[in-house]
């Protein structure tokens, strides 16, 4: 069935976008060294999955976002900046795909995932991370994820100036060349106490006065900087309310 289709991709620049986070469909492993300065399209990529079938992908947004804990201990439903979704065009739509996120957790040193959502299978093994969900009956997967950035940085000690990428498989094939890259991994709760709060902001500005460096863990557009639009991302995260735990990763 779907495992006959045949997957392309274009290598697309870096996308700066607020609002809710959501990939349709992008993908490399996490150890691919991507500058960022080569920019998206911001309109997204459509690129054709089997012309025979007239079956295409979109790529929207470029940045999956750790988002916080609620008050129940799972992944806040609130924050839609926090929603990451791949979908897959095409008539009829492609309905129960395997659809599955990885990264390397050496690429985003001290960003961790503690929580997956509903319908979402989260596994970490051998400094990989996966994720996996399955598209509905609108050929749509979504994830939410929440967790932390535990470390410490400062402006001579960053957590990476260099924007790293990870893959995403569909029915078990990758959907980029081996060269390429679609997302990265940012966190919102970036002073890891209280869930997603002002502390994250203070954390966040600090990120955007040290212009010398690139900090992937505030990069939540990933647009290839931290700025302001990722202020504004954050305090979205914050307004909708839900984000009040704090994520304590194993």
């Amino acid at each position: 069935m779907r495992e006959n289709y045949m997957y392309y991709a274009k290598r697309i620049a870096l996308l700066a976008a607020c609002g809710a986070i959501s990939i349709l469909v992008m993908g490399q492993f996490g150890c691919t060294n991507d500058s960022p300065s080569q920019a998206n399209n911001p309109n997204g990529v459509s690129a054709p999955v089997d012309p025979q079938e007239n079956t295409t992908y979109t790529v929207a947004k470029h940045a999956l976002v750790l988002g916080g804990v609620d008050g129940n201990g799972v992944p806040d439903d609130e924050a839609d900046a926090c929603d990451f979704t791949v979908h897959i065009n095409g008539f009829p739509y492609v309905v129960d795909a395997e659809v599955e996120l990885r990264w390397n957790a050496s690429d985003y040193p001290d960003a961790e995932v503690c929580f997956a959502g509903s319908g979402v299978t989260w596994t970490y093994a051998s400094g990989v991370h996966k994720l996996k969900a399955y598209t509905d009956a609108y050929g749509t997967a979504h994830f939410r994820v929440a967790g932390r950035f535990s470390g410490t940085i400062s402006c001579s000690n960053p957590d990476s100036h260099i924007y790293r990428t990870g893959r995403i498989f569909v029915d078990g094939q990758e959907l980029t060349a081996p060269s390429g890259g679609w997302f990265l991994v940012a966190t919102a709760d970036l002073g890891y106490a209280g869930g997603v709060n002002e502390e994250d902001i203070e954390e966040l500005e600090e990120d955007i006065a040290c212009s010398q460096y690139y900090f992937s863990r505030s990069d939540l557009d990933g647009s290839g900087a931290t700025n302001n639009d990722d202020r504004d991302i954050l305090e979205s995260i914050i307004i909708a309310g839900g984000s009040t735990a704090t994520c304590n990763a194993e």
